[in-house]
């Protein structure tokens, strides 16, 4: 297609009349030019005609630095604006339109807006700092080894000492439960009443959480011990040792001795 004035005049007439007014604006002034260096001088009065209510429709943006945004990449819908049109109207198209500013150490600006036609809006850009970034968490302590050892030996001698605890209640519950099995039956067993099983059983379980607390109790207490042992052992701090003694006038004996 031969690119004639009135060619460009009929483009820009369909975009002028989709609302594509910047588009139409150009069009019309390259028919208008296209024209006046063809002489042709009707595709000339039409586009001046044409012209003259365009210009009065198109809307218009002014874009600002505001506070924060000396040196900011400013941009309207995705177009970088320089300095030299940055505070003149910027012709547009009537509708929905974004003006963008981003600097280092600044929260990005964003603005959403909307113009008509013969309308003029005016957008300041300003940034605000980015709120200060709070300090990481200091890692956990991380306990020697030495010291960790130690803490567990505490940990399980006491969970031991515990377990030796409920032992003996559970003991003590099967003494006074065989005490009534005693009342019951009488101390040969021979003459038992039929109520006197719960009783048979409930020692049998006592029985039972009495010898497994004791084991757990025990050997608890047992690795305990010799955690901490170790672990004062492992530490320059700490020492422990058994020195011969006497007791009274008996020679022999040992005496534990330590240095915390």
């Amino acid at each position: 297609m031969k690119p004639t004035p009135q060619v460009r005049f009929n483009i820009a007439l369909c975009e002028e009349r989709l609302g594509l007014l910047v588009a139409a604006l150009g069009d019309y002034e390259l028919a208008g030019s296209d024209a006046q260096a063809q002489k042709a001088d009707q595709v000339r009065q039409e586009v001046d005609a044409r012209l003259e209510s365009l210009k009065a429709r198109v809307p218009r943006v002014v874009v600002k630095r505001g506070a924060g945004a000396d040196s900011a990449s400013i941009s309207l819908d995705g177009v970088p604006l320089g300095d030299s049109v940055l505070n003149s109207p910027l012709p547009v198209d009537p509708g929905p339109h974004v003006v963008e500013g981003v600097a280092g150490g600044y929260l990005p600006f964003k603005q959403a807006f909307r113009v008509a036609e013969q309308q003029t809006a005016t957008i300041e850009v300003k940034l605000e700092l980015e709120p200060a970034k709070p300090p990481p968490p200091a890692p956990p302590p991380v306990m020697p080894p030495a010291q960790t050892m130690r803490t567990a030996g505490f940990i399980v001698g006491g969970a031991g000492i515990a377990s030796l605890i409920t032992s003996g209640a559970m003991f003590y519950l099967r003494h006074t439960t065989i005490s009534d099995l005693d009342k019951q039956c009488g101390a040969d067993r021979m003459s038992c009443p039929d109520d006197a099983q719960s009783t048979v059983d409930r020692g049998k379980l006592y029985t039972t959480l009495g010898n497994v607390t004791l084991a757990v109790g025990a050997l608890g207490l047992g690795v305990g011990a010799t955690l901490v042992v170790l672990g004062g052992r492992s530490s320059p701090r700490a020492s422990v040792g058994i020195a011969p003694g006497a007791v009274g006038a008996n020679v022999g004996g040992a005496t534990l001795v330590g240095n915390f």
